[in-house]
């Protein structure tokens, strides 16, 4: 019997042998807290915020940061000094068998708020991978959210992925797009190796 049915069982085993008039409403306020009490615990999820710290990348001023995790909330804070161009890309790999079920499922990424659009493929059932990407807009110098949003199963890896920032020049520079091809390819390289190692 699990928690909640025993809970009910006892309120009303109490109230068939010996409660009566006035003491039966003090005992039915008691179960209505103890059951939205109860509702309100068994939907928290896990949360997570990191404040990332934001590394030189290859090009000059460029800055960029790993991401992973395996909270059903993932909350990545960041200060960008200069208004910047983005790119980033998350990925996430999980199976499920007879065995049961390994790794993560993303839900949701969202970049100050703005849902991002991934790419969910797989086979229902076996496995599923996420891949989410994000780049081209302009971010304002100042302090930025990521929110990553998923399950994990309770073994195997969790998300992971990488953001990079390069500072606005007047013309666009093709290092730029280089770095973005480049962190594209890692990444599904990434991805690649992970279905081979699990399948």
């Amino acid at each position: 019997m699990d928690y909640f049915n025993k809970c009910v069982f006892s309120l009303v085993w109490i109230h068939t042998n010996f409660l009566g008039g006035n003491q039966m409403l003090k005992l039915k306020a008691l179960a209505a807290a103890v059951l939205v009490s109860m509702s309100a615990g068994a939907f928290a999820g896990t949360t997570s915020t990191t404040a990332l710290s934001l590394t030189p990348g290859g090009l000059p001023g460029s800055t960029f940061s790993a991401l992973s995790g395996t909270a059903d909330e993932n909350i990545f804070t960041f200060n960008l000094a200069h208004t910047s161009l983005v790119q980033s890309f998350l990925s996430a790999f999980s199976t499920t068998s007879l065995s049961g079920s390994s790794g993560y499922d993303i839900t949701s990424v969202s970049f100050d708020a703005k849902q991002i659009f991934g790419a969910n493929f797989g086979i229902p059932g076996l496995y599923t991978n996420d891949a989410y990407s994000y780049a081209g807009d302009l971010l304002n110098a100042g302090s930025h959210t990521i929110t990553v949003k998923g399950t994990y199963a309770g073994s195997g890896s969790g998300f992971s992925g990488f953001v990079a920032f390069v500072p606005t020049a007047p013309v666009p520079e093709p290092e730029s797009y280089a770095l973005f091809l480049a962190g594209l390819g890692l990444m599904g390289a990434i991805a690649k190796r992970r279905a081979s190692k699990n399948a």
